[in-house]
């Protein structure tokens, strides 16, 4: 069980803040867990998730963007995520999105900057398509929309339905 604890990287956000909160923080992972999900309980189930915690942050601004270097490199960050739609807002291209070739160019460069710090990258994905190019990109977290492969598919099993229904 890995808990995860999430930081969005703001322009207020410098690196002296972010080691104290990589390295101070207890991140108690607690739940009534109705349906009994995991071995454990009680006291061994907050040790554990005290014991394996993975922190993200994330990057959402153009000044994170900026200041990516000095972030990822604060030790105890796991992973750094790009926030791929907050950050063409943040940008100012609402209306393009993350499509924009401005926005591009940034995730690409953090993408390189990822690498070169060995700095895992997240992103979002809207569909298997997307996932799979942000893992050709070295994308090592994806999340991926639930909703959008869903809706994918049934819209795929309602095509094969009326093709099916036009041959007879």
């Amino acid at each position: 069980m890995v808990t995860i604890k999430a930081i969005v990287a703001k322009t207020e956000m410098t690196q002296i803040f972010l080691s104290v909160i990589c390295s101070t923080s207890i991140f108690l992972s607690y739940s009534t867990r109705p349906a009994r999900y995991g071995k454990d309980g009680g006291k061994p189930y907050l040790d554990e998730s005290n014991e394996n915690v993975m922190i993200i942050v994330h990057i959402e601004t153009q000044a994170a963007a900026n200041n990516f270097e000095d972030i990822a490199t604060v030790p105890g960050i796991d992973l750094a995520f790009i926030g791929s739609t907050d950050l063409s807002v943040n940008m100012g291209y609402q209306l393009e999105g993350a499509k924009h070739p401005e926005v591009q160019k940034v995730i690409d460069e953090l993408f390189i900057k990822g690498k070169e710090l060995d700095m895992p990258i997240g992103t979002v994905a809207s569909n298997s398509a997307a996932a799979n190019a942000a893992f050709d990109k070295g994308a090592q977290y994806v999340g991926v929309i639930l909703n959008n492969v869903i809706t994918s598919a049934l819209n795929d099993v309602v095509s094969a339905s009326k093709a099916t229904q036009s041959v007879k």
